[in-house]
């Protein structure tokens, strides 16, 4: 049996999420384009290794792993961050944590 992957928003950012998709006609496909290939291979981002986890991250999730997804890959990039959850035998569960261009990026993960 395949499991059925779900994506959903974390609740605390959905509503910064959706003004800044909504605001940007380009993000607002990249966004939806980048939610579908997550349903289909939650693994499609890149694994942030632990130790580049920020601290303000783990502080608010529970986080066992860490992704990021190129949404858009000009600069400024955007950038999905998402952690993957079993959510039992039949389901997955991946959970973006935030939307974020490539300077607030850098900054939440201290490159600047």
């Amino acid at each position: 049996m395949k499991k059925k992957i779900e994506v959903i928003i974390d609740t605390k950012s959905k509503k910064e999420i959706d003004k800044l998709v909504k605001k940007n006609n380009r993000l607002s496909k990249a966004y939806d384009k980048s939610i579908e290939v997550l349903r289909k291979n939650p693994e499609a981002g890149q694994p942030v290794t632990k130790d580049q986890w920020p601290k303000k991250l783990k502080r608010e999730y529970s986080l066992t792993n860490l992704y990021r997804y190129d949404i858009i890959r000009s600069h400024p990039g955007w950038r999905l961050i998402y952690t993957i959850t079993p959510e039992g035998k039949v389901k997955i569960l991946v959970v973006v944590l935030k939307v974020l261009d490539h300077h607030k990026y850098g900054r939440l993960f201290g490159y600047k």
